[in-house]
């Protein structure tokens, strides 16, 4: 089996999910900006999608390689 090699995402791309239509409060539009923004992630080779601080309700994930999800820290 050949080694796991670990990503450096310090000069990725961000992409916030709020960009791709997320709302606080609306878990289908959050789902759905979340796996938008994976996906362009994804696409373009990496990137970290970004959760901005707040509650946000949304439905399962589907991670996609080189992608990072990051929680940004609430008050």
């Amino acid at each position: 089996m050949s080694a796991i090699t670990v990503p450096d995402f310090a000069n990725c791309r961000e992409y916030i999910i709020t960009d791709f239509g997320a709302v606080q409060g609306d878990k289908d539009k959050t789902s759905v900006a979340i796996a938008k923004a994976i996906d362009e992630a994804n696409k373009k080779g990496g990137g970290t999608v970004i959760i901005p601080s707040g509650e946000w309700l949304t439905g399962k994930i589907r991670f996609k390689s080189n992608v990072n999800l990051h929680l940004e820290k609430g008050d």
